[in-house]
């Protein structure tokens, strides 16, 4: 893969790119837990259908900006259900992309 890391809202219709990356953003604060993966990391979600599907959706719509990351959406059991997990993957250079974005944005303090 020789994809350049960088976003690209231009794949949005104007209209569209402010509630994309309010969705991102919401999508990953609101993460119950985030663990960090040897090439990225995991935001784990309460699980309803609603949210794996809006969840779904979202990762639709990034990978036309981010085409670098490599996306994984699984429901995973719990002692009370079932706990959505998003992962995004990628190289190490991605990995350092998605970290500095968390730090900068004061989710991820590493």
């Amino acid at each position: 893969m020789n994809k350049d890391i960088a976003c690209d809202l231009t794949v949005f219709p104007p209209e569209k790119r402010n509630s994309h990356e309010e969705q991102s953003l919401s999508i990953i604060k609101n993460a119950k837990r985030i663990v960090e993966l040897p090439d990225g990391y995991a935001f784990y979600h309460d699980y309803s259908d609603e949210g794996f599907i809006s969840i779904a959706r979202w990762a639709t719509g990034e990978s036309k900006c981010c085409p670098f990351f490599t996306f994984e959406l699984a429901l995973e059991p719990t002692d009370k259900g079932y706990a959505i997990a998003l992962r995004l993957r990628g190289s190490k250079e991605i990995k350092e992309f998605l970290k500095s974005g968390l730090q900068e944005k004061g989710i991820l303090n590493l």
